[in-house]
């Protein structure tokens, strides 16, 4: 399938031409995007966001562009008020587009009580399951920084989701926030074995820890992550998505540098 990008960060950019920036993004050698959409109500947002986020109805619309330039559209991030109440508004998108795995994050806070939210990614996946469609978990740098004893062993409180949630439960690891929650990207992929069904890769400046908002990241490639170590971590036919937050100049030119630091250490 070939590399892909989870277009969050430069939503910006998509909304002021889709077919334009779908174009551009075939031409440097992406394969796959990865949206995200907002299922239910929209008011819970900041304005800004929901305007900018994906809706059911202009997935159809969007995949049709997509297809015109080589892209795939197979998973997307799940934003919703109560990812159980719109599981059924998300199987039948499902239904209808080529989407065969939704991806939903950890909640602000889930440090604190993750048992909770894990049981509802257990009965969510299972009732996608049901119908083809595959649940994955998306970490911030919280529940990698936080940590919970299991068993007579300290581990991140997302293995500790993934754990009490059940197999069905796949992850999508975020490289750049693993790194930014204290711990080296590449041993975390290792730890996670088959679980691990995505990669979102994101570098980090120096000292992220130390820093806030834009200053801590960086453009692949021109951060501290050892992208080698991280590429050699990742199974052969795991996805690969640049997952890049935000930008100090142009978008485009920062996900065509991404996408060679990425193609010089596989390809």
């Amino acid at each position: 399938m070939g590399y892909g990008v989870q277009i969050f960060g430069c939503l910006q950019e998509f909304r002021e031409d889709p077919e334009a920036f779908f174009e551009r993004l075939s031409n440097m050698g992406y394969r796959q995007i990865e949206p995200c959409v907002l299922f239910g109500d929209a008011s819970v947002f900041p304005q800004r966001l929901a305007d900018l986020v994906w809706k059911p109805q202009e997935v159809l619309g969007f995949q049709e562009l997509m297809g015109r330039y080589g892209l795939v559209l197979r998973s997307c991030h799940v934003f919703s008020k109560d990812m159980l109440a719109a599981a059924e508004e998300m199987l039948a998108l499902a239904q209808e587009s080529s989407i065969d795995t939704y991806v939903v994050n950890c909640p602000a806070g889930i440090e604190k009580d993750y048992a909770a939210f894990a049981q509802d990614c257990r009965t969510l996946a299972g009732r996608l399951e049901e119908e083809g469609i595959a649940l994955w978990l998306h970490n911030n740098a919280p529940e990698i920084a936080a940590r919970v004893q299991l068993e007579a062993e300290e581990i991140t409180v997302m293995e500790a989701i993934l754990q009490e949630a059940g197999d069905k439960l796949g992850a999508q690891v975020d490289t750049g926030w693993v790194l930014y929650g204290g711990i080296d990207p590449a041993v975390f992929l290792k730890r996670l074995g088959g679980r691990l069904r995505s990669v979102h890769f994101k570098d980090m400046a120096q000292g992220c820890q130390s820093l806030s908002g834009l200053d801590r990241f960086a453009v692949l490639g021109s951060g501290v992550t050892d992208i080698p170590a991280v590429m050699a971590a990742i199974p052969q036919g795991v996805p690969v998505l640049v997952d890049q937050d935000a930008t100090r100049g142009d978008f485009f030119v920062d996900l065509a540098t991404s996408l060679r630091a990425m193609q010089a250490v596989r390809e």
